[in-house]
C-alpha cells in the first residue's frame, strides 16, 4: 500500500513514525484522520452506480487512497475503516475489524497485550484508541458518546447521549466476511443512499455537516450556522464543499442533482 501518500493526506510526517511512541503515534492517525479525510456518501453513490462489486473497487487500497487524494472524498464507515486497516497493518499494528448492529463497522487494535476500540466513521469525537474491554464515555461538551463492555458475553454497547446506538456481539471479521457485508449493503433501501451527507471535524471543537442541500455548524455543541442552500444556484454549495471539506464540488452537486431528479419520479 502507498501509505506514505496516505500519511501526508493525514498530515503526518514520516519522521513521526521514529520519533512518537506507538501509541501517541497511533492516536496521532486517529485524531488526524477525523479531521482530515470526511465521512460521506458520495462514495456510497458512485459504488451503488458503478458496474463492480466492491471488492473490485476497493481490494487494491492503492486507488481508494489515490482517489482520496484525488476529489477528497473518504466514504462511510465501510470506505474509512478498510483504508485505516490497511494503513494500521502497514505502519504493523495489530488491528481487527468488528462490526456493530446496526451495520457499523470500526477497528480494534491489539497494543501492549490491551485491546483498544478505534472508530473513525461514527460522526463522533472518538479522537484516539480507547479500551475495548472496559467502560468509558467521552464528553466533547453538550454531546456524549459512551462505551459498555459486558465481561459475561464479551460484547459491547455504543451509546450516544444516554441511549444505545450500536452493539458488538464480541466477534471479529475476516477480510472476506467484511467484503459480504459490504456487498449485502449495497441496496436501494440502505440508509445512506437515501440522502447525500458529508461531515468532519475542523477541529476537536467544531463540527461540519451537510445533508443534501443543508448546512449546519457546530462548536462547542452550540449549531452556530444553518444555512439552506438554493437547490438551483449550486455556485455557493459548491464553494463550501471546496474550502469547508476539501472536496470536489462537482461531484456532491452532480449526484444531489440526480437524487433530487429521482424523487421527484
Amino acid at each position: 500500500m502507498a501509505y506514505k501518500e496516505y500519511l501526508r493526506l493525514l498530515n503526518i510526517d514520516e519522521s513521526m513514525l521514529l520519533q512518537l511512541p506507538r501509541f501517541e503515534l497511533l492516536s496521532r492517525i486517529i485524531l488526524n484522520h477525523q479531521l482530515a479525510i470526511p465521512f460521506d456518501t458520495v462514495r456510497k453513490f458512485q459504488d451503488y452506480n458503478a458496474k463492480k462489486t466492491v471488492k473490485e473497487n476497493y481490494a487494491d487500497v492503492n486507488k481508494y487512497i489515490e482517489s482520496v487524494r484525488e476529489n477528497g472524498y473518504g466514504g462511510t464507515c465501510f470506505h474509512l475503516t478498510w483504508g485505516l486497516y490497511n494503513l494500521l497493518r502497514a505502519l504493523h499494528y495489530d488491528v481487527q475489524i468488528i462490526k456493530l448492529e446496526e451495520l457499523h463497522f470500526a477497528l480494534v487494535v491489539s497494543y501492549d497485550a490491551e485491546e483498544y476500540y478505534v472508530d473513525v466513521g461514527f460522526w463522533a469525537p472518538l479522537f484516539k484508541p480507547f479500551p475495548l474491554r472496559e467502560n468509558w464515555i467521552v464528553t466533547n461538551h453538550v454531546h456524549s458518546v459512551e462505551w459498555r463492555y459486558v465481561p459475561e458475553t464479551q460484547s459491547g454497547t455504543l451509546l450516544c447521549g444516554g441511549e444505545p446506538a450500536k452493539w458488538w456481539d464480541g466477534r471479529f471479521l475476516t477480510v472476506n466476511d467484511f467484503w459480504c457485508e459490504w456487498e449485502n449493503s449495497m441496496h436501494e433501501d440502505n440508509t445512506f443512499l437515501q440522502n447525500l451527507y458529508i461531515n468532519k471535524w475542523k477541529n476537536p471543537e467544531t463540527f461540519l455537516f451537510l445533508v443534501n442541500n443543508s448546512y449546519k455548524e457546530f462548536y462547542k455543541g452550540e449549531k452556530i450556522q444553518d444555512i439552506q442552500f438554493d437547490y438551483t444556484n449550486s455556485v455557493e454549495l459548491k464553494n463550501l464543499l471546496v474550502s469547508n471539506f476539501k472536496v470536489d464540488g462537482n461531484d456532491y452537486i452532480y449526484l444531489l442533482d440526480q437524487h433530487n431528479k429521482s424523487k421527484m419520479r
